[in-house]
């Protein structure tokens, strides 16, 4: 078998994929709203449905976004996601930390 039939026969590995947070402030307040994004570089024209683990949660959402209106302590910690497509799916994605501290008091700032 020559080099071109191998790379046509060889299943291509889907991308590993990555979570971004949006703010991306190192500190979050409770209360408030967090984006939490799973990107697939290369795989964006693909369909794909994605499990995610996070924080002290079970997480149900299978897309590409996740959204926390009104965070809270209990949402912080590390968020990982994978996504599948056909039968195959990627490995998790790196652990990205969400820091979530009480309430901001904008009384003490100035």
């Amino acid at each position: 078998m020559n080099t071109e039939q191998r790379s046509t026969t060889k299943q291509e590995t889907p991308p590993k994929p990555t979570v971004t947070l949006q703010p991306s402030w190192t500190q979050t307040y409770s209360g408030d709203t967090v984006t939490v994004r799973c990107e697939i570089h290369g795989g964006e024209r693909v369909q794909w449905t994605y499990e995610w683990r996070g924080g002290q949660k079970n997480i149900r959402e299978t897309s590409s976004v996740y959204t926390i209106n009104s965070v809270n302590e209990s949402d912080g910690g590390g968020y990982s996601c994978r996504a599948t497509r056909s039968s195959s799916w990627t490995e998790w994605s790196d652990s990205t930390s969400l820091r979530v501290t009480g309430e901001l008091d904008i009384f003490h700032i100035f």
